[in-house]
């Protein structure tokens, strides 16, 4: 149990209950940006089609492919969490006057919560995980020589 502050003042909250009631509505709202994602992914890969050809003729495995796609994916993602907890932070300082009253002091407690980050993690881990092995997959679906001619095709 958690105690939160609300409209009808501070309530204890329990965190399994709220998950289950909202927890519909928060995998939507994490569903949509992995289709964006996977969309965004697929016009990447699309782009380096000829490289991914190119490597596959000199011998990559499918796996090593995929493998690349998802470490870039990877990277690229952490990166982009360790920016936006950086400015979380940055504008929970900031806005901190605005936001609380001049008695509320912000304790470590109450902005890191180790369960509620680890599982937030994982489950932007297996989301990030699965919108980039979707497209890589298909990718890797296509012959070595269609994927290095349709190439050559679209140039001419």
């Amino acid at each position: 149990l958690d105690v939160a502050m609300g409209s009808e003042g501070l309530k204890k909250v329990d965190w399994k209950g709220y998950l289950v009631d909202k927890g519909l509505f928060l995998l939507f709202l994490l569903v949509i940006p992995a289709l964006n994602l996977i969309g965004v992914i697929q016009s990447s890969l699309q782009k380096r089609i000829e490289e991914i050809g190119m490597r596959r003729a000199f011998g990559a495995t499918r796996w090593d492919i995929i493998n690349q796609v998802l470490s870039e994916n990877m990277v690229m993602t952490l990166i982009g969490a360790a920016i936006g907890i950086v400015l979380s932070i940055g504008m929970l300082s900031v806005a901190r006057s605005f936001l609380f009253n001049a008695e509320v002091r912000l304790t470590v407690p109450m902005l890191i919560r180790p369960g509620l980050f680890l599982a937030a993690f994982i489950l932007a881990f297996l989301l990030n995980l699965l919108s980039a092995m979707i497209p890589a997959w298909h990718t890797m679906r296509k012959p070595i020589v269609d994927a290095i001619h349709g190439s050559e095709s679209e140039k001419k």
